[in-house]
């Protein structure tokens, strides 16, 4: 999650009244964060969801449709790392 996700995913967390499960840090650039840890790291990043995720029945619609609207409108991302 960016900075702006983070601020609003901890909002919803602590109107749930659960005061440990705050989210601790966030990622706005991703690929540029991530590639610094490491040279052997290769980041890809992920803006959308799967067409199976989307259609996933097992995953509740108001979760896939939440996620899926982070992922569109840029407050959160899937990142793979894979290690060169």
């Amino acid at each position: 999650m960016n900075s702006s996700g983070l601020k609003k995913s901890n909002k919803v967390v602590e109107k749930s009244g659960n005061k440990g499960a705050r989210l601790a840090f966030a990622l706005d650039d991703a690929k540029k964060e991530l590639s610094s840890w490491s040279p052997h790291f290769d980041v890809k990043v992920v803006r959308s969801l799967d067409k199976s995720i989307k259609k996933e029945k097992s995953i509740p619609f108001g979760t896939r449709f939440a996620v899926n609207m982070g992922l569109k409108m840029g407050f959160m991302q899937f990142v793979e790392i894979r290690f060169r």
